[in-house]
């Protein structure tokens, strides 16, 4: 059980567990976690639905932690993990059909544009 390290979001595995009780995310669906940090939520998410998931986060340390504790859990082929900016994310609109993200939002000034960004 990894969540001590990997779940250091505000309330912890607890949160990841309430916000995926109204996510409505199946096997086939594509999520980009944005700000996942050491990769908690997204491994939970692989985990649980058996879904895509696609973490990015600023900090190349933190996503390369993300990368040795998914494989660790067995879920590296689920989950891929990428440094990059949640203000000027590199993917197309509509490339996923869901985009999560835990707290990195506190951390961003631009709430506006984060969001916009969401699409």
């Amino acid at each position: 059980d990894l969540a001590p390290v990997d779940q250091f979001h505000g309330g912890g595995m607890g949160a990841t567990k309430g916000l995926v009780e109204l996510a409505e995310i199946s096997r086939s669906a594509t999520v980009l976690d944005v700000g996942g940090g050491l990769g908690g939520p997204a491994s939970t998410l692989a985990g649980l639905f058996g879904c895509k998931v696609t973490m990015i986060d600023l900090s190349e340390s933190y996503v390369g932690a993300a990368e040795i504790l998914t494989e660790r859990v067995g879920l590296g082929d689920q989950a891929e993990r990428h440094v990059g900016n949640a203000l000027e994310l590199p993917y197309d609109d509509g490339a996923f059909d869901v985009v999560w993200t835990q707290q990195a939002g506190m951390n961003i000034s631009d709430k506006e544009r984060l969001y916009k960004g969401f699409h």
